[in-house]
């Protein structure tokens, strides 16, 4: 059957969001050093990598689904070893679940309109903190994946169970995704419950179909069976799964803990989504999402301006969104990251803004203004682009930057290469890194080094200073300092912000690399 001059276009307009999105998403992926989370994380997918197996601990990590979809990029790749990766080896993780997102978007178009999903998608493709996090080897650019899809498939069972068709298979994929939410991090309960608003929001039945019940029962059983087979680990930790559900009582302690250092205002979120002006360069890079994203929210609440066949599903983003923000800003505990799952909503609603708009130009002058309008918008998130993602990435003036590993850790690395240059594969110096957990970027980078050992506290360090090259987190010297830099020429470095370590090496080292301690070269800065 021959496709219709309306269908290639909108299949062209998928292909061209697409190249767009990969594009601007691959560009300079390898640039800003690993975070301190993406760094733990590459450690966990190597022990998994090596051994077979993931054991879940519900105090320090978040579910296992990360380091699972991460080993078919491995298996693909010539690597051999944790040596052997490199930082692409992992971005390239969430940057697939990020073009996923955006091709799951476009199956929105059934509930929200061809023009709406089609411009949620590309804003979802230009969407500053979307790319940025896209490049980010951490676990929320798949929970939010795997969130769109259990909408899509619940949006299928639901319409279908309304209209007396089978549904059996859209609720198996409602549960499996909701399976993979858990597996993915503990705050998926979040993203339920506001689902289980939209949900009341959207549906007018004057009596649930006796359906319901069964096939709510049929995805219920495919969500535990799919978290229980990650958690434990394909059935090789049987603790995995109990672990699973221990983890709320943490995380209900860490995300209530005033005293933390994550601790933020209730407005955080909303700053970051709209305003930042920090040491005079001006971050607002989702304001022209949060603004159509209003703009949208106008047709949903009155009930016009949308199809009855669009509405529902509008109506279930709308509150959906609503409730996510509400939530995470109540909650004390906030970092960057957690604000995906609600932005994704924005970016739903702000497709539906755009049509509105479009809608708005019936005549030749209103069409001037509202193209003129979109062009200065989608100029707007370009620029935010070139700031967020190109020019500051890892300056800590950048608001989506958050506790961030600095260029730093790079240059520490390659000094110690540099002390660590012989020819003779007996003489290579040893390095010993002490407290290393505060920085764990520092393994990655050191992973060339064959003589690296890695402690967790100073132990050998305050018995001896007969060691070659010493790493250690300035936070823990304590009475080391003198004892070392008496025995030891040694450069500092800025690790994260207000977070340093020092380098000691043997003057001997120092003299054979021909580099004098404090003669570094400096990174280079964005001013």
């Amino acid at each position: 059957m021959k496709s219709s001059p309306r269908e290639r276009r909108f299949a062209l307009a998928i292909a061209a969001v697409l190249v767009l999105a990969a594009a601007v998403r691959i560009w300079g992926i390898e640039e800003r050093p690993l975070h301190h989370d993406e760094a733990i994380n590459s450690i966990q997918l190597d022990r998994l990598w090596t051994k077979g197996t993931y054991r879940y601990n519900p105090e320090a990590l978040h579910g296992p689904s990360l380091a699972y979809s991460s080993l078919p990029i491995l298996w693909a790749t010539s690597s051999q070893s944790y040596r052997d990766t490199r930082e692409l080896s992992y971005r390239a993780v969430p940057l697939v679940f990020g073009m996923a997102l955006i091709l799951f978007t476009f199956g929105l178009a059934a509930g929200i309109g061809r023009g709406a999903a089609l411009a949620a998608a590309a804003l979802c493709a230009v969407s500053p903190s979307m790319i940025f996090y896209s490049r980010y080897f951490i676990h929320e650019m798949p929970l939010v994946l795997f969130s769109l899809v259990a909408i899509a498939c619940g949006y299928q069972t639901l319409r279908r169970i309304g209209t007396g068709e089978s549904a059996w298979g859209w609720s198996l994929a409602t549960g499996a995704s909701l399976g993979m939410m858990h597996a993915t991090k503990e705050t998926f309960v979040i993203a339920v419950a506001a689902a289980g608003l939209g949900i009341l929001a959207s549906v007018r039945w004057r009596r649930p179909p006796a359906a319901i019940y069964s096939h709510t029962l049929a995805a219920a059983i495919a969500a535990a069976a799919v978290s229980a087979l990650f958690f434990s680990s394909f059935f090789t930790h049987a603790q995995g799964p109990i672990d699973s559900l221990a983890t709320f009582s943490s995380y209900l302690k860490t995300g209530t803990d005033a005293a933390s250092v994550h601790h933020h205002p209730w407005h955080w979120y909303l700053r970051l989504l709209v305003y930042q002006d920090r040491g005079g360069v001006l971050f607002n890079s989702e304001a022209v999402i949060v603004a159509l994203a209003c703009v949208g929210l106008v047709p949903i609440f009155r009930g016009r301006g949308l199809s009855a066949d669009h509405l529902p599903l509008a109506r279930f983003f709308a509150v959906y969104t609503v409730t996510m923000l509400v939530v995470y800003s109540a909650i004390p505990y906030k970092t960057p990251w957690c604000l995906l799952g609600a932005l994704y909503g924005l970016i739903v609603l702000a497709g539906i803004g755009v049509v509105t708009l479009l809608q708005m130009a019936r005549t030749p002058s209103t069409r001037f203004i509202v193209g003129a309008l979109l062009l200065v918008l989608g100029g707007q998130l370009v620029y935010q682009n070139g700031l967020v993602n190109f020019r500051y990435e890892s300056d800590e003036r950048n608001p989506w930057v958050y506790a961030h590993a600095l260029p730093d850790v790079q240059r520490l690395a390659d000094l110690a290469k540099a002390l660590s240059a012989t020819e003779d594969p007996k003489a290579v110096p040893t390095l010993h890194v002490y407290n290393w957990t505060d920085n764990a970027s520092l393994p990655f980078y050191l992973r060339d080094l064959p003589k690296t050992r890695f402690h967790r506290s100073n132990g050998v360090a305050s018995a001896s200073t007969n060691l070659d090259v010493i790493v250690i987190d300035e936070a823990h010297l304590g009475d080391l300092d003198e004892t070392l830099a008496n025995a030891f020429p040694y450069e500092r470095f800025q690790m994260r912000p207000n977070i340093w370590a020092r380098l000691y090496a043997r003057p001997e080292l120092w003299a054979a690399s021909s580099i004098r301690p404090g003669a570094m070269p400096l990174p280079e800065t964005n001013d």
